[in-house]
C-alpha cells in the first residue's frame, strides 16, 4: 500500500519502506518515517501540520536553551568557522548569512572574526534576542519570505534547521539563490547513518521531536546537493557517540517517567557531558576524535554552489 511520495525522488513509498514507528504525547497524528529507497532520505508519512508543530515546539522556553549552554556553543562555532575559512578565498569578502540562527551566538562569533553577518530566524522571541546581541541584521519569518538580493552572500549556514523543513528541496533552492557564484553552502543536521541511530534506535534524541520531519544520511544529503548544483567539499561529525540516550517518552503515554531514576541518571550524565565540553582543551581533543572515528550523530556537509 502507497504511504506517499519521496521528497527527492517523487517515487511510491510503501509499508516496506517504514524504518519506525513514532507516537508523542499531545498528538493524535502518527509521526512515522519511511526511508526513500533510490536516495536515502528518511521522511515523516503522513506530513504533519507545521502551524501545529511550530506553535507547540518554538515557544520562548524551547530558546532558553541557547543560554544555558553559551560556552560550548561559542566553542563549537569558533571550530565550525575555521573548517568553513579553509574554503574561503583569502582576499574575498565574506558575507554571512544564518538560516534559522535562533538567539545569534554563531553570528555574534563571526562578527568577532570579521563577518559580515545577516540572519533569519522563525521564532519572534529568539530573533528579537539576537537582534538584541548582533545590533540589527535579524528578520524573523522563513528564507522564502526575506527579500535578500539574489547572489548577494559567500557563504550562507544552517545548523539544526533541515530536518524541521516540509519541503527540503525548496529549501535547498532558497538558500542557492542568495549564494554567489562558488559561495559556500553550509548544512548541519543529525546524521541518520549514526552510530547513534544504529544502537539507539527511538531512545536517539533526535527522534525524540516530533518537528523532526525529515532526516538524512550523508548519502541523501549530497544526493540532493548534487542535484542543485552543488560540488560537496567535505564533511565533519560532531555531537557525542553513542554511549546513552533517554528514555522513551513517546511510546507509553499512559506511564509517567519524569522522575524515574533513568531519567535521573541520564540527566546527571547530560550535566557531566556539557560541564566536560565547555572545557576548550578537553572539547577540541573530543571533537577531533569524534570526527576522525565518526563518531558523532550530527554532520555537517560544506559544498560549493557551481
Amino acid at each position: 500500500m502507497v504511504k506517499g511520495k519521496s521528497l527527492l525522488t517523487g517515487e511510491p513509498l510503501t509499508e516496506n519502506d517504514l524504518v519506525i514507528k513514532r507516537r508523542f504525547e499531545g498528538y493524535e497524528q502518527t509521526f512515522d518515517l519511511y526511508r526513500c529507497p533510490k536516495s536515502g532520505l528518511v521522511q515523516t508519512l503522513p506530513m504533519p501540520d507545521m502551524q501545529e508543530l511550530q506553535s507547540k515546539e518554538y515557544h520562548d522556553g524551547y530558546m532558553a536553551y541557547q543560554d544555558i549552554d553559551l560556552k560550548k556553543t561559542m566553542i563549537s562555532a569558533n571550530r565550525q568557522l575555521r573548517r568553513i575559512e579553509r574554503h574561503l578565498d583569502k582576499n574575498g569578502s565574506k558575507r554571512i548569512l544564518d538560516v534559522g540562527c535562533s538567539t545569534g551566538w554563531f553570528l555574534k562569533t563571526a562578527q568577532e572574526h570579521g563577518y559580515e553577518v545577516a540572519g533569519i530566524e522563525l521564532s519572534p522571541y529568539a530573533a528579537k534576542k539576537a537582534n538584541e546581541l548582533l545590533s540589527g541584521g535579524v528578520l524573523a519569518g522563513t528564507l522564502r519570505e526575506s527579500e535578500y538580493l539574489p547572489e548577494s552572500f559567500d557563504i550562507v549556514h544552517s545548523n539544526q534547521v533541515i530536518e524541521h523543513v516540509p519541503d527540503p528541496v525548496a529549501f535547498v533552492k532558497n538558500q542557492a539563490k542568495c549564494l554567489k557564484k562558488g559561495g559556500l553552502l553550509v548544512i548541519g543536521t543529525p546524521n541518520m547513518d549514526s552510530l547513534a541511530w544504529k544502537r539507539l534506535r527511538d531512545n536517539w534524541t533526535s527522534l525524540q521531536k516530533p518537528d523532526h520531519i525529515v532526516m538524512f544520511s550523508p548519502t541523501s544529503l549530497f544526493y540532493l546537493l548534487e542535484r542543485e548544483f552543488f560540488d560537496v567539499l567535505g564533511i565533519h561529525f560532531t555531537g557525542m557517540p553513542p554511549f546513552g540516550g533517554r528514555p522513551k517518552s513517546h511510546v507509553d503515554q499512559n506511564v509517567n517517567r519524569v522522575n524515574s531514576s533513568p531519567t535521573r541518571k541520564i540527566n546527571n550524565l547530560g550535566k557531566l557531558k556539557h560541564w566536560v565540553l565547555g572545557q576548550p582543551a578537553i572539547s577540541n581533543l573530543a571533537a577531533v576524535v569524534i570526527d576522525r572515528f565518526k563518531l558523532g550523530d550530527t554532520m555537517y556537509v560544506i559544498a560549493r554552489k557551481r
